[in-house]
């Protein structure tokens, strides 16, 4: 007797209600030979349709690399900081934007109030970084504009 792998049976329901599923069987017939008696057999008026080479189920694969993915080494960067660099951080403010400033008439409304500044961009967390030619010109100004635009400006 050769054992059928199992194989699949249409689940369509026949005119009791009947449904079928995958199913083993042990036969003295090949293969090729049980599947063609299935798809000849009936029941009342259903066709059993039996297709091993559509609904076969293979064994799982083992698997071929058993060894674990590991990340690579990390590398550390040198940054070597040009003095232009230094100097441009060292002639910046970061100021903290109030609440309820508008922030299209922020930029603008700086330059209306006398503020000079080389540089203006937004920095996302409601900052603001402002550049200038010399730190000490920004600081001199005891304007208006810096209470009424930013709630702290730090260096």
């Amino acid at each position: 007797m050769e054992m059928l792998p199992t194989s699949f049976i249409s689940r369509r329901k026949n005119q009791k209600n009947w449904r079928f599923g995958f199913v083993s069987m042990k036969s003295w017939f090949s293969q090729t030979e049980l599947l063609q008696y299935f798809n000849d057999f009936w029941f009342d008026s259903f066709n059993l349709r039996a297709n091993l080479a559509r609904f076969h189920r293979q064994p799982p694969s083992p698997k071929v690399n058993s060894q674990r993915p590991r990340a690579s080494l990390s590398l550390s960067v040198n940054l070597d900081i040009v003095e232009e660099d230094k100097a441009w951080l060292k002639n910046s403010l970061v100021g903290q934007i109030a609440n309820g400033v508008n922030y299209q008439c922020l930029k603008r409304g700086l330059i209306d109030s006398g503020v000079i500044f080389s540089g203006f961009r937004y920095m996302g967390a409601s900052q603001a970084l402002i550049s200038f030619d010399y730190l000490k010109m920004a600081l001199d100004l005891d304007s208006q504009a810096w209470k009424t635009y930013f709630e702290a400006l730090t260096k």
